[in-house]
């Protein structure tokens, strides 16, 4: 009786342990899954923020050879006040 009890113990550790490798098995199997759509999804990040980055350098670069920033100049106040147009000449004598 007592070995019996003994083979049962045994028995019912191997059937446990055959379960922990299988469970083992299928963790990595799920790990590795995981990793690699991890890498794909950081690949993919990496490639937007490229693409964008590269589209804000093109619309700035498209935007200053356009000439729209020299096309709409707006004079500062100092060059304002400078310039002596007809008629205001008395303009800084008040």
């Amino acid at each position: 009786m007592f070995t019996s009890d003994f083979r049962y113990e045994l028995h019912e550790k191997r059937k446990l342990l055959e379960k922990l490798k299988i469970d083992l098995y299928q963790s990595r199997e799920k790990w590795l899954k995981v990793r690699q759509k991890n890498s794909h999804s950081q690949t993919q990040w990496e490639n937007l923020r490229d693409e964008f980055s590269r589209r804000k350098q093109d619309s700035t670069t498209s935007a200053t050879d356009s000439g729209f920033s020299e096309m709409v100049s707006i004079p500062s106040t100092s060059q304002a006040f400078d310039s002596e147009e007809p008629g205001m000449s008395n303009f800084h004598d008040i």
